[in-house]
């Protein structure tokens, strides 16, 4: 693996003489539960949530992340520093983006389903929609990214339709990077199945500007074929999908961390590999939008909107806010939060300020 300082020194200039937004990111664990009427069940999803401090409204892009069926079906909430931008945050990376333009901190939102192993597309569809109305995310910059399970429940979420052709998921979706994992026909289900779910990839290709990013095993995990979607997306609207062999931990279905590493910036797939690269096998590696030298945050913030979120963030009046539904917290008002001790990592819903605020051990956030 990689050494995360190398890729700090390589910023330190770029970040010198570039502009950079406002750091003003806090960390904190939540729970989001969703009843599904009639008669249920709630489908409760644990989420550890990097955004701006209260106060600042400002919106910016999100980084969406799922890992895979280890990380599913218990409340241990290691699992959301496992893999992913929450495994680096905790490993010395400070959540910066380098483009051209700048240094950009988006959102990072790992979840995780508690009730058991496999949720259905229907309910991740119901998280990710709270995520979007309850958080300051810009809708042109929704990204997901995801291994093996969260890999081919995101792909799901493409194709999911609450009622045949509303297109429901591909609207919500910028960008996704999926690590070994396809669609699972079952999450995609009532409404579509295998058969048409590559249709509807060319689809958000062509109607949507969909950005794809798919890595496949060389060695024993080579049977999923994500080319067949790199393919129908490339096919109907050309450079749209990115497709590659990998050879990391022998091609095996491993890894995952080494990819996510903000210092692995060289997923070169064609002529010289990059640093997993391998040659093309059944299918055919194609390098979409990708350009080396970049690492995942930044192909997936570049396929949105790349504008930096610069000025002072605009304070909203406080009102009356009831929960949102299905918000499982403790709730308090201001007044109340004020004879409260702000213990480190203790969650209340704020029934003044309509916002989630968190302990540091001194104040609420």
């Amino acid at each position: 693996m990689k050494k995360l300082l190398a890729f700090l020194i390589f910023l330190l200039p770029l970040a010198i003489f570039g502009q950079t937004e406002l750091n003003d990111m806090i960390t904190y664990d939540s729970t989001i539960s969703i009843f599904t009427p009639p008669w249920g069940p709630t489908n409760t999803w644990m989420v550890r949530i990097t955004r701006p401090a209260n106060g600042d409204t400002l919106s910016r892009p999100a980084i969406i992340t799922m890992p895979g069926e280890g990380q599913m079906g218990s409340t241990n909430t290691a699992n959301l520093s496992a893999y992913g931008p929450h495994y680096w945050l905790a490993n010395g990376w400070n959540g910066a983006v380098q483009l051209g333009n700048g240094t950009h901190f988006p959102i990072l939102i790992t979840i995780c389903y508690v009730n058991e192993i496999y949720t259905n597309v229907q309910d991740v569809y119901n998280v990710v929609d709270t995520l979007l109305k309850y958080y300051h995310i810009k809708r042109n910059s929704v990204h997901f990214a995801g291994l093996s399970e969260g890999a081919f429940t995101w792909g799901s979420l493409v194709a999911y339709e609450k009622t045949p052709g509303d297109q429901t998921g591909m609207k919500l979706m910028t960008s996704l990077v999926a690590l070994e994992g396809t669609p699972n026909p079952s999450l995609v289900n009532p409404n579509n199945t295998l058969a048409v779910d590559t249709p509807l990839y060319k689809t958000w290709a062509t109607q949507y500007h969909g950005k794809y990013f798919y890595l496949e095993g060389s060695g024993g995990d080579n049977f999923r074929n994500g080319w067949q979607y790199s393919t129908a997306m490339n096919d109907a609207a050309p450079g749209s999908a990115y497709f590659s062999y990998e050879d990391d931990g022998g091609g095996n279905h491993c890894c995952w961390n080494d990819f996510y590493n903000p210092a692995t910036t060289n997923f070169t797939c064609v002529g010289t590999m990059g640093t997993y690269n391998s040659p093309s096998e059944t299918g055919t590696n194609t390098m979409g939008t990708y350009k080396a030298p970049e690492n995942l945050y930044q192909w997936m913030l570049r396929q949105g909107d790349t504008t930096l979120v610069t000025g002072s963030p605009v304070i909203v009046p406080p009102v009356i806010t009831p929960p949102p539904p299905g918000l499982l917290l403790p709730m308090a008002t201001s007044a109340q939060l004020a004879t409260i001790t702000p213990t480190a990592g203790l969650i209340y819903y704020n029934l003044t300020t309509g916002k989630i605020t968190v302990g540091n051990g001194t104040v609420w956030q």
